[in-house]
């Protein structure tokens, strides 16, 4: 442990602005299931799922999904009702 990681007796975490772990998710495409949004509008879950109805039929990466405002649990929740189909992306 070094020196400047130390501070008040606690330890500091390395750089951060440094990316934490990928997700098994990356370079997927995400594809919604359903015509229509199932979750109660105006909650980050709607934002969440409106994100990948929006994409269409090319669907939209994980990664995408997060930079525009997806939030993992959300994805968490719809994925295990089937309301999204995972494609390991072929470009």
């Amino acid at each position: 442990m070094t020196q400047e990681n130390k501070k008040d007796g606690r330890v500091r975490s390395g750089d951060r602005n440094a990316p934490g772990r990928r997700s098994r998710y990356n370079h997927c495409l995400l594809l919604a299931q359903l015509d229509k949004n199932p979750r109660r509008a105006g909650t980050h879950g709607h934002r969440s799922y409106q994100i990948i109805l929006d994409a269409g039929a090319d669907g939209i990466l994980y990664e995408d999904f997060r930079k525009a405002g997806g939030r993992n649990r959300d994805f968490a929740w719809d994925m295990l009702r089937d309301r999204i189909e995972i494609k390991e992306n072929q470009s």
